[in-house]
């Protein structure tokens, strides 16, 4: 079963992992988000995107990257502008 725990995705089976990105711009003003954006990132792999991501000079990141083996990393909180 998939949660949401302190505003990060948690799972009793360890699907998910959360490795923290700089690339935000703090909490929500108004509270949680209420729409779902999804990007194609167009990189050579999930690790690339993930990497570039994390990466300041991206000026950019995600709450979530899905890679196309089902594979997931939360880089941003739920709760935080990614």
């Amino acid at each position: 079963m998939i949660q949401i725990q302190d505003h990060k995705l948690v799972t009793d089976v360890n699907q998910f992992t959360f490795d923290a990105t700089e690339n935000h711009s703090g909490p929500f003003k108004d509270g949680l988000p209420d729409t779902i954006v999804i990007h194609y990132t167009a990189g050579a792999s999930y690790g690339s995107s993930v990497n570039w991501l994390k990466d300041k000079r991206a000026k950019a990141s995600a709450h979530l990257v899905v890679g196309r083996k089902g594979e997931v990393v939360q880089l941003v909180p739920f709760d935080t502008v990614a």
